[in-house]
């Protein structure tokens, strides 16, 4: 149960991130939900290619889903990995770049 919360708790960061990144690239409220929006629906359709999929953080959404069904937890770690380092890279640059705009 535990891991099945971290897994999640994982992935909402990565997404949260990705939203702060595109926040800091767009010029609107609307254009940054876009982005990221694009970037969130871009990233499982990359997961269709077998090798990539073991690597992006998007698979740990559905990764407490599969561990119940059996899949070892062991098949997430790349994934949640990838999501603990670009985690902490895209919040840093999303603050790089929101510290340039003018409030």
């Amino acid at each position: 149960w535990k891991h099945h919360q971290t897994e999640r708790a994982r992935a909402r960061a990565f997404a949260v991130a990705i939203v702060a990144c595109t926040a800091g690239i767009a010029r609107s409220v609307i254009g940054a939900g876009g982005l990221a929006l694009g970037v969130l629906i871009v990233l499982p359709i990359i997961a269709q290619v077998p090798a990539l999929e073991p690597w992006l953080p998007s698979t740990l959404v559905g990764a407490p889903t599969a561990i119940a069904d059996g899949r070892a937890a062991a098949d997430f770690v790349r994934a949640a990995a990838v999501a603990l380092i670009a985690t902490p890279v895209l919040l840093w640059v999303a603050v790089r770049l929101l510290a340039r705009r003018e409030l």
